[in-house]
């Protein structure tokens, strides 16, 4: 008897297949959305992450060495720290404007949408020309921390349902934004709590060298802003790929 050899198994169609996506479900095509998501983002994010910390370690060291490099000032106008920062704010609000633009999708709601637009490009426009720099007066400086401050803590409250909206649609994404907003708020409204309670009193315990306390906490700051800004909008290009759409075909 000669042995029966086993079929191989027969390859889909392209028919076939878009027949088999066509069956899917919204939830199934928003999982397989997200599992892409995740893998790139699994390498893609701790590399900005890496990149960012080092030019801010560039800044630190070049700094130690006594020649300041202009153009990465973590702490000056139009340098190539504050444009990365701006433009990923940027980033965020033209993310925000096209979704709104697109009108087919009812999350995050248009006001909430008109909002974000409206502060990002407003925050974008600091960040490059820091407005809160200009002035001398240290109350009119708390002020706009103040106003970042308050925008953060009473968006996600005041339109408690969008967020809760988005939440049902890819937890990951708001799990990722949160993080990073945590990030964000440590660099810009902790910085000077861990100068004074962590790296001034170790100062003089790690070099005799004066006035470098202020230049890490400038470091802290800014890398931590850039860092959060980065995983926000790393969580905003999620969410916008996986809800593409995703409203009309679902109807």
């Amino acid at each position: 008897m000669t042995p029966e050899h086993s079929s191989p198994p027969n390859r889909l169609s392209s028919s076939q297949a878009l027949v088999l996506r066509s069956q899917q479900t919204g939830p199934d095509r928003r999982a397989q959305r997200a599992a892409i998501a995740t893998r790139w983002l699994r390498w893609l994010l701790p590399l900005l992450l890496m990149l960012e910390a080092s030019l801010a370690i560039a800044y630190l060291w070049n700094i130690a060495q006594g020649h300041p490099i202009a153009w990465i000032d973590f702490n000056a106008r139009e340098t190539l720290p504050s444009w990365l920062q701006a433009g990923h704010i940027l980033a965020l609000a033209t993310l925000c404007g096209w979704r709104l633009l697109q009108n087919d999708s009812p999350t995050p709601s248009r006001l909430v949408l008109r909002l974000l637009v409206f502060v990002l490009s407003f925050a974008a426009a600091d960040e490059i020309f820091k407005i809160h720099l200009m002035s001398q007066a240290e109350m009119i400086r708390h002020a706009f921390f103040g106003v970042y401050l308050g925008a953060i803590v009473t968006l996600p409250v005041l339109f408690w349902r969008d967020l809760k909206a988005v939440w049902q649609l890819d937890p990951g994404s708001v799990l990722l934004a949160a993080s990073g907003l945590g990030v964000f708020c440590v660099g810009a409204f902790a910085s000077e709590w861990i100068r004074d309670l962590v790296i001034a009193p170790l100062w003089p315990l790690l070099t005799d060298r004066a006035g470098g306390v202020e230049y890490l906490r400038i470091a802290i700051e800014e890398l931590g802003e850039l860092w959060g800004e980065t995983c926000v909008l790393a969580a905003a290009l999620r969410f916008q790929w996986l809800t593409t759409g995703a409203s009309r075909r679902d109807r």
